[in-house]
């Protein structure tokens, strides 16, 4: 009682701290990806329903219905089995052709074999292409809109010493903007369990008279979106990083529960992350073999996003000036066997190869004289 009249009357934890402004636009637009990342998985699961509805076994043709172009393009225009049926071979062609998509032959031929054992669909066809037509409009602008998102996260992140958590595998420019975003400055947190003790990642303690249970089942209070970011972020190391799978693996077969295990890997992750973010140093450890480089990373991030060059450039050089003295250089090894592998293929546009030079020179690994040189090929 006397605790809490002090904190009480002193102010202690009254006030919120003041972010950054970086990091209010990260905390923003991170959870506005969130939001329009499940609106568009309801949107997809009414496609599916549509389409179930109008062309029974369609999407289960493909591996991926959302990965394949011809798939939605297809059944936009026909949206019927008798449709499919009747176009045959060449009226298919015909579709991906003016659509300007590339298909395989064998997925038309593929897509006809399914037409001719496809039970009948719903009689009202072209109401319900007309209703998969609005739905999968709304799942493109908002694919779009997330892209663009994900695209200024990008560019907030690598102003922040998070960036260095991409050296780790299994996490990706959305998870590290994910963290930024809900955590915030990591100068606000003294150590790392204050990390998981404000996302209420701890056991709760159940004392009455001689009874003292101290593993009790997690607290429900807590920062739950910041809960649901760590505990996403172990997800997605057991799925991709070597050691915290094996971890993963080995705590299986001792018989620990499921969600033991991702909050073991969660404590684990949270103090390596505030290791490396509140000390902005790289240093060897078993879950970055073989270690991912941060500016790599980038690159493939913004080809991916079709970001335009001067910005794939200015997020490079930002990203730079977070990276330890000891790191630049096996960063900048990276980059230059990229900047060779495209020197060897002379086809296609090379916007990258006058791009990395640049980089390098502020890596201090090149001059600015030799950079202006090799900058100039084709």
């Amino acid at each position: 009682m006397p605790a809490i009249f002090r904190a009480t009357s002193q102010g202690f934890g009254l006030s919120e701290p003041i972010w950054p402004d970086d990091y209010l636009t990260l905390h923003l637009f991170r959870r506005h990806r969130s939001d329009l990342v499940a609106k568009n998985s309801m949107l997809c699961c009414q496609i599916r329903e549509v389409l179930h509805a109008a062309m029974p076994g369609y999407a289960e043709c493909f591996s991926n219905l959302w990965e394949a172009p011809v798939a939605l393009a297809l059944a936009r225009q026909t949206t019927s089995v008798e449709s499919v049926r009747q176009a045959g071979l060449q009226g298919l062609q015909e579709i991906v052709a003016q659509a300007k998509i590339v298909c395989r032959r064998d997925t038309l031929h593929k897509l006809l074999a399914w037409s001719e054992q496809a039970p009948p669909g719903h009689p009202h066809s072209l109401d319900l292409r007309r209703i998969l037509h609005s739905l999968d409009d709304d799942r493109r602008g908002k694919t779009q809109q997330i892209l663009e998102l994900e695209r200024t996260l990008a560019h907030l992140v690598v102003r922040t010493p998070y960036v260095l958590l991409l050296a780790i595998p299994g996490i990706n420019i959305v998870t590290v903007a994910d963290l930024a975003g809900e955590l915030g400055p990591m100068y606000f947190y003294l150590n790392a369990n204050a990390i998981t003790g404000r996302a209420g990642l701890m056991p709760s303690r159940y004392q009455s008279a001689e009874v003292d249970h101290a593993n009790g089942p997690l607290r429900r209070r807590g920062h739950r979106r910041l809960r649901a970011v760590l505990m996403q972020t172990a997800d997605n190391l057991v799925a991709c990083n070597h050691y915290f799978h094996a971890r993963a693996e080995l705590w299986y077969r001792a018989g620990k529960d499921a969600r033991w295990i991702r909050v073991k890997i969660a404590k684990i992750f949270s103090r390596l992350a505030f290791a490396m973010v509140a000390g902005r140093q790289l240093f060897p450890h078993p879950c970055c073999q073989p270690r991912h480089y941060i500016l790599g990373k980038l690159l493939a991030f913004h080809a991916e996003h079709g970001t335009n060059p001067a910005e794939t450039r200015q997020d490079l050089e930002a990203a730079s000036e977070h990276l330890p003295a000891p790191a630049r250089a096996q960063e900048a090894r990276s980059l230059q066997e990229h900047l060779d592998g495209l020197s060897k293929r002379r086809r296609g546009p090379q916007a990258l190869a006058n791009i990395i030079p640049l980089v390098l020179a502020r890596l201090g690994t090149m001059t600015v004289e030799s950079t202006n040189n090799e900058g100039a090929g084709p």
